[in-house]
């Protein structure tokens, strides 16, 4: 008599990710990867396709929580965050795909935001692994191509009815409504209205850079969002390339040394005055 099986089946994970650029990150990145692959759908189901799951950064929040005794720690709406960005825009290291473009891809969907990896299927199919069967690297590099450009749902499934995609900008490929919804909640029609607004008076990529800042500051209200809006449309900002000039002339700013002090004068008796 065999073993039993083990429910709820599995998912693969290269040894590459010992070299990978999440590695080297802190614990968190990892476990957050690992939810992700693991609530990824292994086969179309219920308008999600292949490698794609629904969830939401509160959800999140739950489900990767730990015990500290008898406390329960969960990960902040920042972290989580944070490491949804990074997984969106890796600057380091090498990692699923190993071609330096986004492990992840998320668009808001009718229920939550959708997600969807990148490189799914090419790496949770068990033949596409050396041990299991001999291909070359030109033969690999020719299937994962393809295959990240079928997971980009951003770019080839604008028209899936289960999936509302909103692009404010195409060209940049920005969405500031999903974006809001993943730093403050739920947006209503009015503040809608509102982002529609600054996105008309800058510009959506710099509404979108602000939204994201907003988030890694732990910020709870768009009002600090408005804030650095306002900042950057004062100081004349036309781009994001003009954000990041900015922020190099402050910290330079930052880094000037302190006028030095004039030696006080003494009196022959030793006592300044």
């Amino acid at each position: 008599m065999g073993e039993p099986l083990i429910p709820n089946g599995y998912v693969l994970v290269a040894r590459k990710t010992l070299e990978s650029g999440i590695f080297s990150k802190p614990p968190l990145y990892l476990k957050v990867w690992v939810y992700l692959l693991s609530h990824a759908q292994h086969k179309d189901f219920r308008g999600l396709k292949r490698g794609q799951l629904r969830t939401s950064i509160p959800e999140m929040q739950d489900a990767l929580s730990w015990k500290v005794g008898y406390r329960t720690e969960k990960p902040t709406k920042k972290q989580i965050f944070t490491i949804l960005e990074w997984l969106r825009n890796p600057n380091e290291g090498v990692h699923e795909g190993n071609d330096g473009g986004p492990m992840i891809v998320t668009t808001r969907g009718t229920q939550g935001m959708v997600v969807t990896i990148c490189n799914y299927s090419f790496y949770q199919t068990p033949e596409n692994y050396e041990g299991n069967n001999e291909r070359n690297t030109k033969g690999t590099t020719k299937s994962l191509r393809p295959e990240r450009q079928g997971n980009n749902i951003n770019k080839n499934d604008k028209n899936d009815k289960n999936v509302k995609n909103i692009d404010v900008d195409d060209d940049k490929g920005v969405d500031i409504y999903q974006t809001y919804q993943e730093v403050f909640g739920v947006l209503n029609p009015l503040m809608s209205q509102n982002l529609e607004q600054w996105a008309e008076d800058l510009t959506p990529e710099l509404v979108n850079e602000a939204l994201v800042r907003s988030g890694m500051q732990g910020a709870k209200k768009f009002s600090y969002t408005e804030v650095i809006l306002r900042n950057w449309e004062k100081e004349g900002v036309k781009t994001v390339e003009d954000v990041a000039a900015l922020d190099a002339k402050r910290e330079k700013n930052n880094r000037k040394p302190a006028p030095a002090k004039k030696p006080q004068r003494e009196s022959n008796s030793g006592v300044s005055f």
